[in-house]
């Protein structure tokens, strides 16, 4: 009998795939933008948090609704998979904040001297921030290179820096399992009947 958690199997292995390549496709080796077109990195590095969020919900469904089945699948390929998750886990609000960027906008714009900056923003360190002042502003990408991390803003201002290292080692680490996983499947006889 084949395993009913095959088909997440290869969902992990297909996704984990897809954010990694997102991810090479934003930075480069030393930790720099890749593309010159600041819109071609916040293309990628949405991609890359697009789907390592769909990888971290197989792991944290979500708690708005009950879902026992998807807990239960949760705790079992969290357990063969061997996963902690931390990682993983915080990018889930990160991509929350870039997919109500939105709200973001409106929120700044409301206070008196607001401004949206709609560009990719590389500080070498978070003092490198301070220079923009007490006027509330909205950067649409904050890249904080030295820490490897992403700046995002929640709809009441406060700010998350979320390092993107630990979560490229989860994701190969997931990648690693489903993948080694899928091959010896493969390797197995099918039951006849």
């Amino acid at each position: 009998m084949a395993d009913p958690l095959e088909a997440w199997w290869t969902y992990l292995s297909l996704r984990t795939d897809v954010a990694i390549q997102a991810y090479d496709a934003a930075f480069t080796d030393d930790f720099a933008l890749r593309a010159d077109n600041p819109y071609r990195s916040i293309r990628d590095i949405h991609a890359f948090f697009t789907h390592a969020a769909m990888v971290a919900r197989v792991f944290f469904p979500s708690p708005k609704r009950d879902k026992s089945r998807a807990q239960e699948r949760a705790a079992i390929l969290g357990q063969r998979v061997g996963i902690k998750g931390a990682a993983l886990h915080s990018c889930l609000r990160t991509r929350h904040d870039l997919d109500h960027f939105d709200e973001r906008i409106d929120a700044v714009l409301a206070q008196p001297g607001g401004f949206v900056a709609p560009a990719t923003y590389v500080a070498r360190t978070r003092d490198d921030l301070e220079h923009l002042g007490s006027r509330p502003a909205l950067l649409m990408l904050v890249y904080l290179q030295a820490e490897h991390a992403l700046v995002t803003y929640s709809a009441t201002g406060d700010m998350t820096i979320t390092p993107l290292g630990p979560i490229r080692e989860e994701l190969d680490y997931v990648r690693a399992r489903s993948d080694d996983y899928l091959r010896r499947a493969a390797n197995q006889p099918r039951a006849t009947t």
